[in-house]
C-alpha cells in the first residue's frame, strides 16, 4: 500500500541500483509512511535532485501529504519550494524565528528586511524620510521618490530607511512623476533577461544601485527600451515596504 501510495508498485521488485535519483527518494518516503505516523520530518529531501525532478517530487509529496492527512515537518534553504509545499512558513535568522505565517502572509507582508530579502527576489532601495503626508512618508531616492506606510513611532524627517518592493510590481513609466501618489525612480537601463515566463528589466540608479522590473511575455508588449536609454520605473505606494537599514 505505501509503494501504491508513492507510485512504485510495478517496480517493487527491482534493486536500489535500478532505480532512478527520483524513485529512491519515493522508496524513502514509503519506508517513512509505512507505520502511518502522525509526523514525518523531511531535512532538505530533494537537495540531490535536478530543478525538473524536484519540481515533480514537490508534487508528489504535497498529494501525499493531504493523502495521509499527517503533520509534515520540511526543513530547506529553498524559498521557492518554501513557498510552494507549505500551509505555514517559520522564517528563520540565526537560529531564531523572526516570522511565522502563510506564504501569502511572508511574501506580502515580511517582517523585516531580512525575511523580504530570504523570501523570493526583492529590490532593496537606500532612502531618507523627507515628510509626512496624511498616513504616509514621503521617501527620497537617489533617483526620485516614493510615498510609503512608516508605522514606526516617533520617526523624523530626515531619517534613513530601507525602501524594499518587489520587481513584479515595478513598472515602466513616463514622464517625471506618477499621475497619482505613488513611487517612481528615475535610471539607466543596463539589461534586459529573458527568462521564458518574464523579461527582467536591470535599471541602474544614479548613486549605481540596481532595480529589477519584471515584465510578463504571456501577452504582447510594447518594444523595450535599448540598453543604455534612460528610463523611468513606478510603482504602488502599498508595494513599498519600510524598514530601518540594517545595522
Amino acid at each position: 500500500r505505501a509503494l501504491e501510495m508513492v507510485r512504485l508498485a510495478d517496480l517493487a521488485d527491482r534493486r536500489p541500483a535500478q532505480l532512478s535519483g527520483g524513485q529512491q527518494q519515493r522508496v524513502a518516503l514509503a519506508r517513512a509512511i509505512v507505520f502511518e505516523p502522525p509526523v514525518i520530518l523531511m531535512d532538505e529531501p530533494l537537495g540531490a535532485l535536478d530543478k525538473k525532478l524536484r519540481h515533480h517530487m514537490q508534487i508528489e509529496i504535497k498529494q501525499l501529504q493531504q493523502q495521509l492527512g499527517a503533520t509534515v515537518v520540511y526543513v530547506t534553504h529553498d524559498q521557492d519550494e518554501a513557498l510552494t509545499m507549505s500551509d505555514r512558513v517559520a522564517v528563520m535568522e540565526g537560529g531564531r524565528i523572526v516570522q511565522v505565517g502563510s506564504p501569502r502572509d511572508l511574501y506580502d507582508r515580511p517582517a523585516n528586511l531580512f525575511v523580504a530579502g530570504f523570501v523570493g527576489e526583492m529590490n532593496v532601495l537606500a532612502g531618507r524620510l523627507v515628510a509626512r503626508e496624511a498616513d504616509s512618508w514621503r521617501v527620497e531616492l537617489p533617483g526620485g521618490f516614493c510615498m510609503a506606510r512608516h508605522e514606526a513611532p516617533g520617526a523624523q524627517p530626515g531619517e534613513a530607511v530601507v525602501i524594499a518592493v518587489r520587481p513584479e510590481r515595478v513598472r515602466l513609466s513616463s514622464g517625471d512623476e506618477p499621475s497619482e501618489p505613488g513611487c517612481a525612480v528615475r535610471g539607466t537601463l543596463v539589461q534586459t533577461v529573458f527568462n521564458g515566463a518574464s523579461v527582467s528589466l536591470l535599471v541602474r540608479q544614479p548613486d549605481g544601485t540596481m532595480v529589477r522590473a519584471d515584465r510578463s511575455t504571456a501577452s504582447p508588449a510594447a518594444a523595450l527600451p535599448e540598453p543604455g536609454s534612460p528610463v523611468q520605473l513606478a510603482w504602488r505606494p502599498e508595494d513599498s515596504h519600510l524598514f530601518a537599514p540594517p545595522a
